[in-house]
């Protein structure tokens, strides 16, 4: 019987995909001092009641860190060493295909933040294809004590049970605590999705996925009153009529 369920509450991290790199740094500057506003305001409650927010890459922190006053950099150490702010240990959500160079280049920025006062313990990989097995071994070597991944089953296989925790061994025997999650939002559609992928080809089910930019606008109205922009429905005109276009000429040929 499940007893207690734990949340972590944190950024979903897509550089170019959702919006341009500009906007998206923009994005993560203003949840970054949003997340600061909120912990403050309640950082009076009780424990299971106050505000926590997680910076899932370090990478935006970075960012941030140094564009950002000294007044802001005081603000956010303070709630961070009171565990109502944390950073992850991973500068991006990569490829399953780094090398061991990149892998060290992406835990660099740990060392850096760790100068500036954070205490950075954990990494997160998120809505990526897999994790190539040279990660344990670099993150305990940078002195990360937990791992917690989530696998994009749709183009990538996570392990099973899923989710699950294990000791991830390394080729060296060197083992990390690590956590086999779900992606950001897995829902029952998700997994259905990933069912069918199973027994039709990817390309003619992919267009399927542009409807949730439908889904996404109708709940951004109704949840935030924003009211996409004229490029916004142009993209999602032109993104889900090929779509449609692909289907149906998919479906000719197999005819």
């Amino acid at each position: 019987m499940i007893k207690e369920i734990l949340l972590l509450h944190h950024s979903h991290t897509d550089i170019g995909y959702t919006s341009p790199q500009p906007v998206i740094f923009e994005l993560h500057k203003r949840y970054i001092e949003e997340a600061i506003e909120l912990a403050e305001k309640n950082a009076s409650n009780q424990p299971n009641c106050q505000f926590k927010w997680t910076c899932e890459v370090t990478g935006m922190t970075m960012d941030w860190w140094k564009n950002t006053t000294p007044q802001y950099r005081k603000r956010f150490l303070k709630l961070h060493h009171k565990g109502l702010i944390d950073v992850a240990g991973c500068k991006w959500h990569m490829t399953p295909l780094m090398d061991h160079q990149m892998i060290i280049e992406n835990l660099e920025p740990i060392t850096f933040l760790r100068k500036e006062g954070m205490k950075i313990n954990y990494a997160m990989d998120c809505d990526i294809n897999g994790v190539p097995w040279g990660m344990v071994d670099a993150l305990l070597d940078f002195g990360i004590k937990g791992f917690s991944m989530a696998i994009n089953e749709f183009y990538g296989h996570a392990l099973k049970p899923w989710p699950s925790g294990f000791y991830w061994q390394s080729q060296t025997k060197r083992k990390l605590l690590a956590y086999n999650g779900p992606i950001y939002g897995a829902t029952a559609g998700h997994f259905l999705f990933i069912e069918a992928l199973k027994v039709i080809n990817a390309s003619f089910a992919a267009p399927f996925v542009y409807l949730t930019v439908l889904l996404a606008a109708f709940w951004g109205y109704i949840l935030y009153n924003e009211v996409p922009s004229q490029n916004t429905f142009i993209g999602a005109f032109l993104i889900i009529t090929s779509g449609f276009i692909i289907t149906r000429f998919k479906k000719k040929n197999l005819k």
